[in-house]
């Protein structure tokens, strides 16, 4: 073996050096250039490595301390790539959170999301499902956040909820919106955008609805997903225009906000809230409804129509006017008023109120009742402030009206009038039985009442004097007043005077009074007045002419009307009657005037004095009003001396101005 080590000639010619080394300058950069390409691999390996393929992925956390032995929730999925940060795009996810004591809140499932790990935060555009812990509901839509530290999900798309209904269970509560969100802290879930929720009993519309598992009052004593909790929801909470629309029964709502309030069982529809349902229905600013009872409370320009056995003993005050009670809860009645709350037995409406039956009709600013049972006598209301009650062709007002259902009777107050048909009247106190519609007007009492149809008042009692008088009316002034149906009594002071007031109208005083209307109820077809009448027309002092003075006196006086005529047909007094006008005096113990013929008839010793001469009777005296003369027979003539006189002195005057005429 050749052991020689080469040599090298260092003496060569420049170029040839030159030559060399260039050479092994060219061999290194070669050589570093192979090194570099085998190196080039595990550099750019160091910096982007591989994503690994984690199988059967398990992303469990756990609370910390005190509850570190407790899962706060479990991702777990066949599949998962480790991306930089700790994030992983996790197959098929499932995840499941778990209270601090073990009770299973909620499953989410998605086909893909991005879990980061350190934000606890999952992600996903995929399809997603959410079940509740007791799997009583599911929500599902397209894309969804997970905060996991906050409690928060957001279902960005398409969502649609199923809420499982306790009470019926083959009845759950479909909601669908455009995106949700629900923070598990709050127990709140909020759906957004073009709401609509349906179950077997209403479909209901708006703009966001609000779900909350447990208010302040409730929270800590149950949870949503605890499979022990009866009622899933505390409050419901709806905005950007509410409507609700029944299917099982008929009815519907509508507000541009509303709620429902589960422990009150407790419905609020506020802002231009209009409602119907069994029967009710209405509109209001505000509106308060209890399905546990029937409490309302509706404020702003409340309109209700309801049955009238609905307003308890404040009915009652309806049923003043001429409102059926027979079929009390087929009346429905519209209430109009500021303010309306029905608590329990008692009730209040306030500011302008009003109701409405057909053509009955009840105002004032403040109406209270109270009905502690349906049937019970024990009910009153009270309508105070410009009270107004009426119905077609009858009116009553006053400052304050009571209503007692004991009695069935309403007693009017405070400078109470009243008009019924043609008559109108005041008093002091004004009491209507609801029953039998009576009303007895006390103290103080002025009744302005139709006398007659047409000219010939019933007041203008004997002609002569004034004859023509076409008053149609007369005002009755008296301490009592009672009209039951066609029949009213005066009583106490009774003064009637003939409208208009001239000083020589037809009056009337006596201690009662009745007056009988026509079946019209428009004037009277007859009066008689009982106890110290006096009848007068015309002016004291005056003895001829339309004012010439008219006064008689009985103890009965009885006026009826034809009915043909409706005017004055015939009078009768009694009593010991005593009848004078200017120089002419009739008495009797009663007598008959006759309008048609214009006949005064007197009965027992009757005489009439006229002109100097005494017409008299042992039985009947018949008097010709018109040609002021003595009618019939059976009557004699008694001249006195005075008037004798006068026509002897007459008579010897005609014969001396004979003697002293000139033949």
């Amino acid at each position: 073996m050749n052991n020689q080590h080469p040599t090298f000639n260092i003496q060569g010619s420049m170029h040839q050096g030159m030559r060399v080394r260039r050479d092994w300058m060219m061999s290194v950069e070669c050589g570093l250039f192979v090194v570099l390409l085998w190196l080039m691999p595990a550099a750019s390996f160091s910096q982007t490595p591989s994503p690994a393929v984690i199988r059967g992925f398990n992303g469990s956390k756990y609370y910390p301390a005190p509850h570190f032995a407790q899962m706060e929730m479990k991702l777990t999925s066949k599949e998962a790539v480790e991306l930089p940060g700790k994030q992983y795009q996790v197959m098929q996810p499932h995840l499941t959170t778990f209270t601090k004591q073990g009770v299973k809140q909620v499953e989410i499932e998605s086909t893909y999301c991005l879990y980061n790990e350190p934000a606890r935060l999952l992600n996903s555009q995929q399809h997603v499902m959410v079940k509740t812990g007791d799997g009583r509901s599911r929500i599902e839509g397209d894309g969804f956040s997970f905060q996991q530290k906050e409690n928060l999900l957001i279902i960005s798309n398409n969502v649609h909820a199923v809420i499982e209904n306790p009470a019926n269970r083959t009845s759950p509560l479909v909601i669908t919106s455009r995106w949700f969100e629900y923070n598990d802290t709050m127990e709140r879930g909020v759906f957004h955008g073009n709401v609509r929720g349906e179950d077997a009993d209403q479909v209901f519309t708006c703009g966001v609805l609000t779900v909350t598992a447990r208010t302040n009052a409730t929270r800590g004593t149950r949870s949503l997903s605890s499979g022990s909790n009866t009622n899933l929801f505390d409050l419901i909470e709806a905005e950007g225009g509410l409507k609700v629309d029944g299917k099982s029964k008929t009815g519907h709502a509508s507000a541009r906000r509303g709620s429902f309030r589960q422990a009150e069982q407790r419905v609020d529809l506020v802002g231009d809230a209009g409602w119907s349902f069994n029967g009710y229905s209405g509109n209001a600013e505000r509106m308060t409804v209890w399905l546990s009872n029937t409490n309302i409370d509706a404020t702003g320009e409340v309109r209700l129509q309801m049955p009238q056995s609905a307003l308890g003993a404040a009915g009652g005050l309806l049923s003043a006017t001429n409102t059926s009670s027979k079929f009390i809860d087929t009346n429905i009645v519209t209430l109009f008023a500021d303010r309306f709350i029905k608590r329990g037995d008692q009730l209040l409406a306030e500011g302008k109120v009003r109701i409405n039956y057909e053509t009955n009709q009840l105002t004032c600013d403040k109406l209270e009742g109270k009905q502690p049972a349906q049937d019970s006598p024990e009910g009153f209301s009270t309508a105070t402030g410009n009270v107004t009650l009426e119905n077609s062709g009858a009116t009553i007002k006053s400052d304050r009206a009571d209503y007692t259902k004991l009695d069935n009777k309403v007693v009017f107050t405070g400078n109470p009038r009243f008009v019924k048909g043609e008559i109108q009247g005041k008093a002091t106190r004004v009491t209507m039985w609801t029953l039998t519609k009576e009303v007895l007007a006390e103290n103080d009492v002025e009744v302005a009442f139709p006398f007659s149809a047409g000219s010939g008042s019933l007041l203008g009692i004997f002609p002569g004097a004034n004859t023509n008088s076409t008053s149609e009316r007369a005002q009755i002034v008296a301490q009592n007043f009672r009209l039951r149906d066609r029949l009213g009594k005066f009583s106490g002071g009774v003064e009637v005077r003939e409208l208009p007031h001239t000083g020589g109208e037809s009056r009337l005083l006596t201690s009662e009074l009745e007056v009988r209307l026509a079946t019209d109820k428009r004037h009277a077809e007859s009066l008689q007045a009982r106890r110290d009448v006096v009848y007068e027309k015309g002016i004291v002092g005056v003895t001829n002419g339309p004012n010439t003075h008219v006064k008689m006196t009985s103890q009965t006086l009885t006026a009826t009307a034809g009915n043909a005529t409706n005017k004055l047909a015939e009078v009768y007094a009694g009593g010991g009657v005593r009848l004078t006008r200017a120089d002419r005096i009739a008495t009797g113990d009663r007598a008959i005037f006759t309008n048609g013929d214009k006949m005064l008839k007197l009965f027992g010793n009757p005489q009439i004095k006229a002109s100097g001469a005494t017409f008299s009777s042992e039985r009947e005296l018949i008097w010709d009003v018109a040609r002021e003369t003595a009618v019939g027979s059976g009557y004699k003539i008694t001249v006195s001396p005075e008037t004798l006189k006068n026509a002897e002195d007459s008579l010897k005057l005609k014969k001396h101005e004979l003697r002293a005429k000139p033949t």
